[in-house]
């Protein structure tokens, strides 16, 4: 009907714009569509859940987590009514493509709000319906894949989120192989990737293997470009990976986590001698994060300075 194509068009382009960062502007899109979309039939799903799955995902981009959460469950439910219900006892419901963008906008939103129990249950669902619908080639896997890694991280479930981690290493590695993905993402994308990793590693007790990833970050610090990645530039990278990349922090900061973590697994394996040679790299990495603050806090205030002096039009 016409009505169900004007909702479709508000909907991708709401897309559009959220792809490009415009939040304000696929906020009015979408919420355009899911006015319209209310008084469509219930026959047209399509048209009624994709309002809804898009406000999920635009309020998880804006980190109103409440409101992503509750957008996802009404999407869940657009295409299943009570799926929410049943999801969050645990219940079976029906496995569709559709549910796979809310499953992961929901285990996301509730990994940020600290309910780990509620975020693996949808995690879970979510990564088997990803992978029976669409298989471990699709976009929304590797989404689903990482949303359930970081949702066991935050559960201190280290020895399941290790596993996920390392698949979803090897999958965005292999795809930055295949699309000649720019050095300097690739980079920062492994780094990132192996530090969470390697965070895991350590954690569940496997020092060795968290070793080896440790001490190839802090080699990789050297390397050119891990500060000069700007996102909305970057070309060739996929949802999930443009999320890794935003997780990104000063060199400095980084650096600091890699050296606290391997002086740990050093102790742990009773290499005295190795943690020893790491305080002076602690102590530099720990004088450059108080510069990096100090740096912040004066731009910060001089920004705040220049911005009362403008003249007002």
């Amino acid at each position: 009907s016409d009505q169900t194509l004007i909702v479709l068009a508000h909907c991708y382009l709401g897309q559009a714009y959220l792809a490009k960062g415009a939040l304000f502007q696929a906020g009015n899109e979408s919420r355009t569509a899911f006015g319209i979309s209310r008084v469509l039939p219930a026959a047209q799903v399509y048209a009624s859940y994709l309002p809804l799955a898009l406000l999920a995902l635009l309020h998880l981009n804006e980190g109103r987590m409440t409101l992503a959460a509750a957008m996802a469950r009404d999407a869940l439910n657009a295409v299943d009514d009570g799926a929410a219900a049943r999801l969050a006892k645990g219940e079976a419901f029906i496995s569709s493509a559709y549910n796979v963008l809310p499953l992961i906008v929901l285990t996301r939103a509730l990994t940020q709000q600290g309910l780990p129990t509620r975020s693996l249950i949808a995690a879970s669902v979510g990564y088997d319906q990803s992978l029976e619908t669409f298989g471990d080639e699709h976009s929304l896997f590797r989404q689903a894949l990482a949303a359930r890694a970081r949702a066991l991280m935050n559960s201190h479930d280290y020895g399941a989120a290790s596993q996920d981690y390392e698949q979803l290493l090897q999958i965005i590695e292999q795809r930055a192989r295949e699309h000649k993905m720019d050095t300097n993402v690739q980079t920062l994308l492994s780094y990132i990737l192996r530090t969470e990793l390697s965070l895991c590693l350590a954690r569940s007790g496997e020092s060795a293997k968290a070793q080896k990833y440790l001490e190839q970050n802090l080699k990789m610090m050297t390397s050119s470009g891990m500060d000069s990645v700007d996102i909305s530039n970057v070309a060739n990278v996929d949802a999930v990976e443009r999320d890794i990349l935003k997780r990104s922090a000063a060199s400095c900061y980084m650096e600091q986590q890699l050296i606290e973590e391997l002086s740990v697994a050093y102790l742990r394996q009773g290499k005295v001698g190795d943690m020893v040679r790491l305080m002076p790299a602690s102590m530099r990495a720990d004088y450059n994060c108080r510069l990096e603050r100090a740096v912040s806090l004066l731009n910060f205030v001089i920004k705040k300075g220049q911005d009362l002096l403008e003249p007002k039009p």
